[in-house]
């Protein structure tokens, strides 16, 4: 999606808060680094003000990915499911895993801040 799209969906959207896990037990938790993403679809953005618990929703990120650098970007076209009035999860299968070791982004990216 090009930038004039994400600013015209920005004009329409508020954004929303999804997880990306660093590993296959975060995704089943739900837990991951949380990034600013917008709603594709009409249709799912009313289906997450309802606290849908069930589907899948497209979204674009907002801000780069500490765990999955220079892979998730600004703009980047993410999967997720829907968690209820949990925040959606990105789909663990449909994550650029190639090449990146989110687990060890995760950790560095904790000792920057620290944690």
């Amino acid at each position: 999606m090009s930038a004039s799209e994400v600013r015209s969906l920005l004009k329409t959207r508020e954004y929303i808060k999804v997880n990306l896990p660093s590993t296959p037990e975060d995704y089943r938790r739900g837990n991951g680094e949380g990034i600013h993403a917008l709603i594709v679809e009409e249709a799912d953005v009313q289906r997450y003000k309802e606290d849908a618990t069930e589907g899948q929703l497209v979204v674009l990120a907002c801000n780069d990915s500490c765990y999955y650098p220079g892979v998730v970007t600004y703009g980047s076209r993410l999967t997720c499911e829907f968690r209820g009035g949990d925040r959606p999860v990105a789909v663990w299968g449909e994550l650029p895993h190639r090449g990146v070791d989110a687990r060890r982004n995760k950790n560095r990216a904790l000792e920057r801040l620290g944690a």
